[in-house]
């Protein structure tokens, strides 16, 4: 298959990360078949509330399409992201996510699909 195509991947209705906080919400949508270099994208949703801290076991880039949200790494960094600022994360990097409203921001990791539509 050379194309695939989502219409109106980004109205999509995301799934709770299972969290204890229940304000991350996620979905991937698209995923290579390459078992030795996975590359899988999709939307994250970062709602008003407590903020949420993930490990990563990948590498992961992430756009923000709309919103804000403060992004702070295990060293203390923190950045806020608006729609268009690209965020990278290496493997092995603590991130902790939070939003004083709501963020959506698209993603691209090198992992297998781990949810689809």
């Amino acid at each position: 298959m050379t194309m695939e195509y989502i219409s109106g991947a980004q109205r999509a209705t995301l799934q709770s990360m299972g969290l204890p906080n229940d304000n991350g919400f996620m979905k991937d949508f698209l995923g290579s078949n390459d078992k030795s270099t996975p590359l899988t994208c999709g939307f994250f949703r970062m709602e008003k509330g407590d903020p949420l801290t993930y490990k990563y076991g990948f590498d992961e880039m992430k756009l923000v399409v709309e919103g804000e949200v403060i992004v702070t790494d295990e060293s203390g960094q923190s950045k806020k992201g608006m729609p268009g600022d690209i965020f990278y994360f290496s493997s092995g990097s603590e991130i902790t996510f939070s939003s004083a409203s709501c963020a959506t921001i698209f993603y691209c990791a090198l992992r297998e699909m781990i949810s689809s539509v």
